[in-house]
């Protein structure tokens, strides 16, 4: 599976309770990405939510 901006960071704004699809492409529908990782920007740093996810961001991706 490959991400069509590989190269790049996809920056995505999002409100809460909105959904966010990632474009990415794979020729096998069961494919799934090498890495992933998301993150949101609070109070001046970076805060990991996936692939660490911890409290109310648990079980939010689905690949």
């Amino acid at each position: 599976c490959e991400l069509v901006k590989k190269t790049e960071v996809e920056h995505v704004t999002v409100f809460t309770g909105e959904s966010v699809v990632l474009p990415c492409v794979c020729t096998d529908i069961q494919d799934k990405p090498q890495g992933l990782k998301w993150e949101f920007y609070r109070s001046y740093h970076n805060q990991e939510i996936y692939p660490k996810q911890t409290a109310h961001h648990r079980n939010r991706v689905k690949l």
